[in-house]
């Protein structure tokens, strides 16, 4: 169960920072290894 959880977070957060781009661009800025 806690697997499942993890993963329906981390895809929530993937689809929110694809869908805004505002994390993206964020993130991005502050660490390289992030975006990609």
């Amino acid at each position: 169960m806690r697997n499942i959880l993890m993963l329906l977070i981390v895809l929530i957060i993937i689809v929110n920072v694809e869908s805004f781009g505002w994390g993206y661009s964020y993130y991005g800025g502050q660490s390289q290894d992030f975006g990609e």
